[in-house]
């Protein structure tokens, strides 16, 4: 079973300054499972995904990384690097940004590293 945790990022904190928060307060309901979120609109929510990079950091929702593939052909070995940003749809989290959406999986991770997010790092979003 996933671990089902979040981390937020803070548009307008209280010092002045954005803030990542990777404990924010956050309740599950039983009865009937319904999310509670102790927060205000200033606050965007990201999803653990339940999967670690190669490095073993966390991956959550809206985080930029860069998938490295290697093709063994023609007596030649090719690596591919591809980047993508990590987002939630249809009932999975996949890389986004890249011509082929890769689900995140335990195969896929072995070759994923988490380059940075779109909040703290928003040069990596039109990087090419």
């Amino acid at each position: 079973m996933r671990e089902i945790k979040f981390r937020t990022w803070s548009e307008k904190h209280q010092s002045g300054k954005h803030e990542m928060n990777y404990n924010p307060l956050v309740e599950m309901d039983a009865n009937p499972p319904l999310l509670k979120v102790f927060a205000d609109k200033d606050i965007i929510f990201m999803q653990y995904t339940g999967l670690k990079d190669y490095f073993g950091k966390e991956i959550y929702e809206g985080d930029k990384c860069r998938y490295d593939l290697v093709d063994f052909g023609e007596d030649l070995v090719n690596l591919y690097s591809l980047e993508g940003t990590v987002e939630y749809k249809e009932g999975g989290f996949f890389l986004n940004g890249l011509e082929y959406k890769p689900t995140l999986n335990n195969y896929c991770i072995r070759y994923l590293k988490i380059i940075g997010n779109i909040y703290e790092n928003p040069e990596l979003i039109n990087k090419q």
